[in-house]
């Protein structure tokens, strides 16, 4: 599973870990590491035909631009009447420099302040039927601009059946809601409301 999953992760090389099996060694988190410089958390699932494993819930990266990583990471599986779900819970950061106003002449400048996110987020995975996982879906968000620009979002993730239920949700600042942001490294902040698991899943080993 480490070998097929490095040779097409975006982290190319490096240790890779099982992480966050909550009783179940076929469902949790691939963590690849490449050298501390970048970092891939993958949720996967195991079936009667053998591993599956998802593009990249997650990423690390760190240098003097970005910093970009993981905090907290845990799992647990949840059984209702539509199935087994694994939901993945994670914490994030990405703190990033913005030098579209840097003075590169001026050799005493102050290097730009960074601007700052940081969120907390649901994958929600299934593995029976055909195998699928959720893009993150973001339950916290606090956003901080080095020009006073802020953001806030927050929300509760449950699950009914196979329905997941967003609910409480407060936004203000610079954030954007909607469903309509299918790639994995998009910030995904729901309005309230009933979506089927269907909808926000993205069935891509």
């Amino acid at each position: 599973m480490c070998e097929q999953t490095i040779r097409e992760s975006l982290c190319g090389a490096g240790q890779c870990e099982l992480l966050a099996t909550p009783g179940d060694s076929g469902l949790g988190v691939l963590n690849i590491d490449e050298l501390g410089i970048m970092r891939c958390w993958h949720p996967v699932v195991r079936t009667a035909a053998g591993w599956v494993v998802f593009e990249a819930a997650a990423l690390g990266q760190h240098g003097s631009e970005v910093d970009q990583n993981v905090d907290r990471l845990t799992s647990r599986i949840e059984n209702n009447d539509a199935g087994e779900f694994l939901l993945i819970e994670y914490a994030d950061h990405i703190y990033e420099r913005n030098w579209d106003y840097a003075d590169f002449e001026d050799e005493d400048a102050e290097p730009p302040p960074w601007e700052t996110i940081d969120a907390e987020s649901v994958v929600v995975c299934r593995r029976d039927g055909v195998p699928a996982c959720t893009q993150p879906i973001t339950v916290r968000y606090e956003y901080r601009g080095d020009d006073g620009t802020t953001g806030d979002y927050s929300a509760q993730l449950s699950l009914r059946g196979g329905t997941i239920v967003i609910a409480a949700v407060t936004s203000s600042g610079k954030v954007e809601l909607g469903v309509d942001r299918r790639d994995w490294e998009g910030i995904l902040m729901l309005p309230a409301g009933e979506y089927e698991f269907g909808q926000l899943a993205t069935p891509r080993p």
